[in-house]
């Protein structure tokens, strides 16, 4: 059903590179800048990453290699450098030639970055998958990865994997820097699907150069897979912002730990090109270290900055869900939680939500669940799919839109629906914001400010007050009302009576008591007295005594 794509390598054969380097085949500069650096002898590479021009003296002298111009040589391995930004891993040695013209040109180049950033090109399955390629091991081995921003363990079957999904097999015995740290089997569940592995580590690459891998990078080294048929992808890679399910180091953590990336930020934009024709180029990027809006065209040169919502939850990428809407209908959530998840294909929400998606159909359309594609679909002419409604969700104070190309797809007369239901237990439902809503947006996961940000078209909208929210203020409104009377008697109504004296009238011992006529038992505070028994003026001759 789906052509593949292929991409295009055009890379020197070995004996022309063996050629080059000897001298025998004319060395121009645009032949130099060509040369890749996982073509040129390890030995040279391992010199000049620790040695710098010096290694490279030492390793020309040692090869005998005395007629190859040393600056051209430079420029290849530079020219290789600068396709990946002259990251802070190599300035130990590419400082050393910042005095040469050819420095000074390639410094020049640096200079005009802004970011330190690596832009990833992300395959495209139908639409459903999106996944590029890592390099595994001291061999960089090419496999390729989903990222998952629902997950956080890097895991890759290895050759030793005999029940695995149709995929490359990583061999760690090839490696010089594999280890494994762990002899007891870890068990990762997905919604779909379980893998065993042992904990790892090895060498990971974004590039296919020494200037972008991680030496020690912690992973699952893979032997078992289960139910992961459909995975088009050889592992998973986890960009949650917390690794507690999982124990080792971030991703994005470990990239800016080791001065590859400046800001601990990654971006996704998941273009519609999931059926490619041969030889097309696909569109979807990943970048560390930051966003470019600029990769989908003109698609979100008028929506600006991003609209920003801070995560409630940090073991996720987990926004405030406050409300969805379908078309004049605003559906009762049963939740305040959504997960931005990149590993899954469709819109999820739990039961109660999706029961009134299906009701509000169900009321215009015949409609019913396909059992064999396990989806939700309804008949529907072109005309009826035209009329769908947009779904509006709101994140906070934003409100996105999800229009109905991105979640019913219209095929012989029926409209299958891109949203599915999923059971939890009471009191733990959540929405997931899978491929299909992202695809409207550019998504910017921020692991330094924990907040998720979109650009796309989206509006501000306050958020509803809750009864509870509303009775809540009440209550503190009576309160304040009570409190303020109060203070107002306390400082206002009760301060004492005194006579000229500057205290209460006295007798003396041998006086006759004073006798008053009172119509009421009040005190001198405006409070009647208690009384036991005898007369009032009985009584406050005793007091006075």
């Amino acid at each position: 059903m789906m052509k593949q794509a292929m991409l295009k390598f055009s890379h020197l054969s070995n004996l022309k590179i063996f050629l080059l380097l000897l001298g025998l085949t004319p060395l121009t500069q645009q032949a130099i800048l060509d040369l890749e650096l996982n073509k040129i002898d390890n030995s040279l590479a391992h010199q000049l990453q620790t040695k710098g021009e010096e290694g490279l003296d030492e390793w020309m002298s040692n090869n005998q290699h005395k007629n190859i111009d040393k600056s051209g040589l430079y420029r290849a391995i530079e020219g290789v450098v600068s396709d990946q930004l002259l990251q802070k891993k190599q300035n130990t040695y590419s400082q050393k030639f910042l005095d040469t013209a050819a420095g000074s040109l390639i410094l020049q180049q640096y200079d005009d970055q802004q970011e330190q950033i690596f832009e990833k090109e992300l395959r495209n399955y139908l639409d459903i998958q999106y996944f590029g390629t890592l390099y595994l091991g001291s061999q960089q081995e090419d496999m390729t990865f989903i990222f998952d921003t629902g997950s956080s363990w890097l895991w890759a079957p290895t050759k030793d994997c005999k029940i695995c999904h149709k995929s490359e097999k990583y061999d760690p015995k090839v490696s010089e820097f594999f280890e494994q740290i762990s002899d007891e089997p870890t068990v990762v569940t997905y919604g779909t699907g379980q893998v065993r592995g042992y904990l790892s580590q090895d060498q990971v690459c974004l590039q296919k150069n020494l200037s972008s891998c991680l030496q020690e990078f912690q992973f699952l080294s893979v032997f078992e897979t289960y139910e992961l048929g459909g995975l088009k992808s050889d592992g998973v890679i986890g960009l949650a912002p917390s690794s507690y399910r999982s124990g080792p180091n971030l991703f994005i953590d470990e990239l800016y730990q080791n001065g590859l990336i400046e800001n601990r930020v990654f971006s996704f934009y998941m273009a519609n090109d999931g059926f490619p024709q041969p030889q097309k180029e696909f569109k979807s990027r990943l970048t560390f270290g930051g966003y470019n809006a600029s990769i989908a065209g003109k698609k979100f040169e008028d929506y600006g900055s991003p609209t920003w919502n801070e995560l409630i939850n940090s073991n996720y990428w987990s926004v405030q869900l406050v409300g969805a809407r379908l078309g004049d209908k605003q559906l009762q959530m049963s939740t305040n939680i959504a997960i931005v998840d990149t590993g899954t294909s469709y819109l999820l929400m739990p039961n109660p939500d999706f029961d009134q998606l299906v009701t509000y159909f169900q009321n215009y359309l015949i409609c019913g669940q396909d059992q064999q594609k396990n989806l939700f679909k309804c008949l529907c002419t072109e005309q009826i799919y035209q009329n769908f409604p947009n779904i509006k969700i709101q994140i906070g104070n934003n409100v996105y839109s999800f229009p109905k190309e991105k979640y019913v797809l219209p095929f012989n007369g029926t409209c299958y629906f891109m949203i599915m239901n999923m059971t939890f237990r009471e009191g733990t439902g959540l929405w997931i914001l899978g491929d299909n809503f992202l695809q409207s947006y550019l998504t910017i996961f921020d692991y330094d400010n924990l907040r998720v940000g979109f650009i796309g078209e989206s509006k501000y909208e306050e958020i509803p007050k809750t009864m509870i929210e509303y009775l809540t203020y009440f209550v503190l409104g009576l309160l304040l009302v009570v409190i303020i009377f109060v203070i107002f008697q306390l400082c206002f109504n009760h301060k004492p009576k005194e006579d000229n004296d500057g205290g209460y009238k006295r007798t003396r011992s041998n006086d006759r008591p004073i006798k008053r006529e009172t119509t009421s038992d009040a005190s001198p505070f405006g409070q009647p007295l208690l009384t036991v028994g005898g007369t009032q003026t009985d009584r406050q001759q005793k007091l006075l005594d």
